[in-house]
């Protein structure tokens, strides 16, 4: 089954995503795949004068949530409006009119030998903000009349409590010519040719029930219960004099320029290696970071994307909503009601 393929942001105007202030406010208990979100990534812009924070990109269809200055080199953090589920930028469109397969997950460990992710793996780094994801863990089991065992599967909101928790992503943008935007309308979702668009896939790893050093942490040993593959974290704090892991990821690899460069930049052995080394601090700072989060009981009436009020964080009272719920086939579904390969 998809892993992450829900969670939940709440954050007002103003708020500081990533050291960035949210000009619009967002929120939504019940995110799912293929819908619009904020995600977080660096841009360079030489060019702009020292304390001056750039223009949006003027490109139709771009939508930027906030923006920050990181350096005097001209670096900024932006938010941008993202839709969750990666297109890759090499897709034949003229020669394959369907849409490609859309990831959702990208495994982490494969990230530099997938084709789909060769050029944002190291050009299109970004992190995805949220307040929690869901995950459905088994909660015992029971024998049906027909003599089969069937589990039953309790939505549980992962996080660390009062805090945002960052997910490392990749993105990418593509520009609407006629064919695709026949192809993507759907869902709500009438893209206009010359518009840009931009997607984004989260990153995971195996969860800590393959981790060799275990270090006895409880609620370790609950998230590699709950599922195999947990989202790869970023930490936004510094931790013994080190860089926030969501500093490293996001200024890693190459970082863009304008969205119409960062399709087809130059990269460079150098680029990689940095691309590849900061993956590897994320992976080995995830289980200490993880080892802070609470697991907490939601209701399964998350299961329904069309559920998107702030109830869906109490749990059941009523046990038997709970064994009769149908809520994890409808956790794999995306809002427009097909299941999808939504894991790489």
């Amino acid at each position: 089954p998809l892993m992450c393929g829900r969670y939940g942001l709440e954050a007002h105007y103003g708020t500081s995503l990533g050291g960035v202030p949210l000009t619009e406010p967002f929120t939504s208990w019940n995110i799912a795949p293929t819908q619009q979100v904020p995600i977080l990534l660096n841009r360079r812009v030489p060019r702009t004068a020292q304390g001056q924070l750039p223009d949006a990109p003027r490109r139709p269809g771009v939508h930027r949530l906030g923006a920050s200055t990181l350096d005097t080199g001209g670096t900024y953090r932006e938010i941008y409006r993202a839709r969750w589920g990666l297109i890759p930028d090499w897709h034949p469109w003229d020669e394959d009119p369907k849409p490609p397969s859309l990831t959702f997950n990208a495994r982490s460990e494969t990230l530099f030998e997938k084709a789909s992710y060769a050029r944002p793996a190291v050009t299109g780094h970004c992190a995805i903000p949220t307040s929690g994801y869901y995950e459905w863990g088994v909660q015992g089991s029971t024998v049906t009349a027909r003599g089969t065992v069937k589990e039953h599967k309790i939505p549980q909101r992962i996080g660390p409590p009062g805090q945002y928790l960052y997910l490392a992503g990749l993105y990418a943008w593509h520009k609407i010519n006629p064919v695709s935007a026949k192809a993507l309308t759907g869902g709500g979702y009438e893209p206009q040719t010359g518009q840009w668009l931009l997607t984004f896939t989260i990153l995971t790893m195996a969860s800590p029930r393959s981790y060799t050093r275990q270090d006895g942490s409880p609620l370790l040993r609950e998230l590699g219960h709950i599922h195999e593959r947990m989202p790869l974290p970023l930490n936004p704090a510094a931790v013994n004099g080190q860089p926030s892991t969501l500093d490293v990821w996001l200024g890693s690899g190459r970082v863009a320029g304008t969205p119409e460069d960062s399709r087809m930049p130059t990269m460079g052995v150098s680029d990689l290696h940095d691309a590849r080394t900061a993956l590897e601090q994320l992976q080995h700072a995830a289980y200490p970071q993880a080892a802070q989060w609470r697991v907490r009981q939601v209701s399964s009436r998350i299961g329904n994307i069309k559920n998107n009020d702030k109830s869906v964080l109490e749990p059941d009272t009523n046990l038997l909503t709970l064994l009769d719920s149908d809520t994890y086939a409808e956790h794999t579904t995306n809002p427009e009601g097909t299941h999808a390969l939504g894991t790489d």
